[in-house]
């Protein structure tokens, strides 16, 4: 015989109309929400109350969850069942912080993170402004603070630009966007060339194909192993043509300047054999030089080959404006996100690649010399006239 029910759930009508108005409200909270309808399935007042297992089934509660509700409704009234409590230290009671708090807080996330930590995370910061404060802030009222004042201790941003005046920056950038603006003339290409290196892994394990669902089976990715095994390293020249799209790639076993030298004659006698010049966009890497010519070939050679080219150097800080990190990010997602055990693997992988898919839009480059006088003009030297230096106004 089932134990009688020690608590009974007799609404007013008042309370009846209250509940099923927050049943109702989707913007209250799911748990008042729930209580709510817990309540109301079993008032015994109602022409059809609900058994416990019904009202468990209706509102996806669970039996403590129902029995508490009951309960507390019988001992401490409505009012306080349909209050959500929390504890002193919740994220609501602390989500408030003040203006002193806050530069405090501001002022702890720009400067520099403890020792043995490379960065401030939000439980570093609310231990810290505990200590500061001398009570505790939430980790949610810390983050509203930050992302309010576009603070992002977690960030972290290098250089791509200098970040002062610098003459030699602006002319290196105003000549290779002199470059870029120039028409399409296919006795002058346009090549740009910069280089990646690559790690050789193999595999520990043999890889575990994937497989399709199907009787008694379910399906499954592919499955690697996430070890292992270094076989070197390597390096692959990459060349890319802004006005065509066309991409070039060759791999290399090493990166000294004899192998960048043998790129250049690549691109002079096999690549563009019938250019009269080649504009070539290189940035300042200490092998990207025409001496290294005269270090893998004879002089006569080296003078030919370094006639056949016009060399347009980026600027120090930016390596944004050399195009060929276009046709680095191409290749890099579309073949060399995988591991290649030898070299050779490598090689044939690339060649496949560029016979197959060595070509891109024509890069409508838009930066322009007027564009970095506008946007750069910190960079930009003032320059004061000398009728400015005689009459100081």
């Amino acid at each position: 015989m089932p134990r009688p029910a020690l608590y009974h759930v007799k609404l007013t009508r008042e309370q009846r109309t209250a509940l099923t108005e927050i049943a109702k409200n989707r913007n209250i909270a799911e748990t008042l929400r729930t209580r709510a309808s817990i309540l109301l399935g079993m008032d015994e007042n109602a022409s059809h109350p609900l058994t416990r297992d019904q009202v468990m089934e209706q509102t996806g509660a669970s039996r403590t969850m129902v029995n508490l509700t009951i309960r507390n409704f019988c001992l401490d009234g409505l009012e306080k069942v349909m209050r959500i409590r929390r504890p002193a230290a919740s994220d609501q009671a602390n989500r408030k912080i003040d203006g002193a708090a806050e530069a405090k807080l501001i002022a702890k996330a720009c400067s520099a993170p403890p020792d043995g930590r490379t960065r401030w995370t939000l439980k570093l910061l609310q231990e810290e402004m505990k200590v500061v404060l001398e009570y505790p802030i939430s980790q949610s009222a810390i983050s509203r603070t930050l992302r309010k004042n576009a603070i992002r201790p977690h960030k972290m941003k290098y250089y791509c630009i200098p970040s002062a005046e610098d003459p030699g920056f602006v002319d290196s950038l105003e000549d290779v966007l002199d470059v870029y603006s120039r028409p399409y003339d296919s006795r002058f290409p346009v090549v740009c060339i910069d280089e990646k290196p690559k790690d050789l892994h193999g595999e520990a394990r043999e890889p575990i194909p994937a497989r399709p669902k199907s009787e008694g089976k379910d399906g499954r990715d592919q499955i690697k192993d996430s070890e292992y095994i270094r076989n070197g390293h390597c390096c692959i020249f990459v060349m890319i043509e802004p006005a065509t799209g066309r991409i070039m790639a060759n791999p290399s076993k090493r990166r000294t300047a004899k192998d960048f030298a043998m790129q250049l004659k690549y691109l002079s006698d096999i690549a563009y054999p019938d250019a009269e010049k080649i504009i070539l966009v290189m940035d300042n890497l200490n092998t990207h030089t025409t001496k290294s010519l005269y270090k893998t070939f004879p002089a006569a050679e080296a003078h030919r080959l370094k006639n056949r080219f016009e060399i347009h150097k980026t600027p120090v800080h930016g390596s944004w404006v050399n195009i060929a990190e276009l046709g680095i990010q191409i290749l890099s997602t579309q073949c060399l996100n995988q591991r290649f055990p030898t070299f050779t693997t490598l090689e044939t992988a690339v060649t496949a690649w560029v016979k197959g898919w060595g070509r891109c839009q024509p890069v409508q480059w838009k930066f322009t010399t007027t564009d970095a006088r506008t946007k750069l003009a910190r960079l930009y030297p003032k320059i004061i006239s000398e009728s400015t230096e005689k009459n100081p106004s």
